[in-house]
């Protein structure tokens, strides 16, 4: 059991390395106590969009 939640945080951690997350609308977040932990509401929207890649190109100075 520990594994699989140690792969799954894995691949999450890939699939979002690569996408930019933000907020649907600009509403402040409040959090959510959840026994010791704080959490988001539920019904929290989000956009995940993919991020742009830049070229390695050395900068001038």
């Amino acid at each position: 059991m520990a594994f699989a939640q140690y792969e799954m945080k894995i691949v999450l951690a890939t699939v979002l390395s690569e996408l930019q997350v933000s907020l649907m609308n600009k509403r402040p977040v409040r959090p959510v106590r959840r026994g010791l932990t704080l959490a988001t509401p539920a019904g929290m929207r989000m956009v995940a969009t993919p991020q742009v890649k830049r070229a390695n190109t050395p900068a001038l100075v």
